[in-house]
């Protein structure tokens, strides 16, 4: 049985939904910005908004801790001169984009 959270709860473009609700959130609560609320699909807006949030959320923990493995890593190798730093610079420079 391989069915996915989108056809579970019958939300076309879960991922596109979720993603600009998130996006609304982050640039309205954390940025101040003044923002609109993006349309949602109006059978199942609450999903959309808690998959949004919720995903975010789940990357940001998890490319946190990847960095943070990795400058782990990487500073106590003895031939790597400044190697965990290197990881974080390289990682905050690409960034996501849109």
């Amino acid at each position: 049985m391989d069915t996915s959270l989108a056809d579970l709860t019958g939300v076309d473009n879960l991922y596109s939904y979720g993603q600009s609700y998130a996006r609304y959130v982050g640039r309205r609560y954390a940025l101040g910005l003044d923002e609109r609320k993006p349309n949602l699909p109006g059978s199942h807006p609450a999903w959309i908004q808690v998959y949004g949030v919720s995903a975010a959320i789940y990357r940001m923990f998890t490319v946190s801790g990847l960095i943070i493995a990795a400058t782990a890593a990487l500073s106590r190798c003895r031939g790597c001169h400044r190697g965990g730093r290197s990881v974080v610079v390289l990682s905050l420079s690409i960034g996501n984009v849109d």
